[in-house]
C-alpha cells in the first residue's frame, strides 16, 4: 500500500490572509558537504564525514499567531530527532546549527576510533568513513492548517540513512497536536490499557497477513510502537522490512471504523474522525 499522506517534492506555498500571500510558510535546511581532516585519529585512519540533509522547516516569524507556539515546537522536536543537536536561537540560516551537528558527528566518530584497540582499527577501516543523509518534510494539509482548523494535527515524514560499515535506514511520521506541538503517540489517541493493546496489535497482525501469509523476518515490527500517519479513512501504520537496500518499509492500514472502539474520547483524534 502507498503512503496515504503524499509526500510533495515541491516546497508548498500557503496564501492566507494573515500572512503575505504567496510567502512560503516553510525554509529549508540543506547542507551537503563532505568533512576530512581536523582530527588526528580521523586523518590517521583515513576517516571523513558526508552528510546531506534536506529538511523543510516552518518559518516561525510567518506563522499565524495561534500556531507560533506549535510550530516552534514542532521545528526543534525534529531538529533534535534528526540532527541530535538544538535549534539555535536566531541562527535563521542554519549554519551554526549545521556546524554544531558537525562537531557533534566528528566527536562521534573520535570516539568510534578511540574505543577499538589497534587492530580493530585496522580491520575496521571502512567503518571510518560515515555518510548520513537526512530528509523531511510537512504533510499537505500540515501547510494548509492555518485554513483547515478543523485538522488537530501537524505531520512531518523523516528518513533518515547512514552508512558506517552497515546501512542503517528509518522512516517515521511524526505527528504532532497542532496546538501544543506536543509530539503524539499512539497511547495519546487509542485507549491501549489493559488488553486493548493486543487487540489492535492482533488486528494489525491480521491486516498484515492478508499480504503476508507466511511469516517474515521482520514480524516483530508489527506492533503499536510502529510509527503512523492519520487520515480521515484511518491509520497507515509503518513497518520497517530490515531490507537495507530496497522495499524498507512496508505498510498496514486499518480503517477508522475498525479502531472506533479504542479511540480516546478526550482525544484529538475521536474529534476529527467523529467530526
Amino acid at each position: 500500500m502507498k503512503r496515504i499522506v503524499l509526500i510533495s517534492v515541491v516546497m508548498m506555498t500557503l496564501m492566507v490572509s494573515s500572512v503575505c500571500a504567496q510567502e512560503s510558510m516553510t525554509r529549508t535546511l540543506f547542507a551537503n558537504k563532505e568533512v576530512k581532516g581536523g582530527r588526528p585519529l580521523i586523518e590517521q585512519y583515513d576517516g571523513s564525514l558526508y552528510y546531506f540533509i534536506r529538511l523543510e522547516l516552518p518559518v516561525i516569524e510567518r506563522v499565524p499567531g495561534p500556531y507560533k507556539q506549535a510550530l516552534t515546537a514542532v521545528r526543534d522536536t525534529v531538529l533534535s530527532k534528526a540532527l541530535g543537536v538544538k535549534y539555535i536561537k536566531g541562527d535563521d540560516d542554519y549554519k551554526a546549527l549545521t556546524a554544531q551537528f558537525e562537531k557533534k558527528t566528528l566527536d562521534e566518530l573520535s570516539g568510534l576510533i578511540e574505543s577499538m584497540d589497534e587492530p580493530e582499527r585496522a580491520s575496521h577501516k571502512v567503518l571510518f568513513k560515515w555518510l548520513v543523509e537526512y530528509s523531511g518534510q510537512m504533510d499537505e494539509d500540515s501547510l494548509y492548517n492555518p485554513m483547515m482548523s478543523h485538522i488537530p494535527f501537524f505531520q512531518f515524514f523523516l528518513q533518515q540513512v547512514e552508512y558506517i560499515g552497515n546501512s542503517l535506514y528509518t522512516a517515521e511520521n511524526l505527528v504532532f497536536d497542532s496546538h501544543t506541538g506536543q509530539l503524539l503517540t499512539l497511547d495519546d489517541l487509542l485507549d491501549l490499557t489493559g488488553t486493548n493493546r493486543k487487540a489492535v496489535t492482533d488486528l494489525m497482525m491480521q491486516e498484515f497477513r492478508k499480504n503476508h501469509p507466511e511469516e517474515t523476518d521482520y514480524d516483530y515490527n508489527v506492533d503499536t510502537t510502529a510509527s503512523f500517519e492519520i487520515s480521515e479513512r484511518g491509520l497507515n501504520f509503518y513497518i520497517p522490512t530490515d531490507n537495507i537496500d530496497e522495499d524498507r518499509l512496508d505498510y498496514i492500514f486499518l480503517d477508522k471504523s475498525t479502531l472506533l472502539p479504542y479511540l480516546k474520547s478526550d482525544g484529538p483524534l475521536a474529534k476529527y474522525w467523529k467530526e
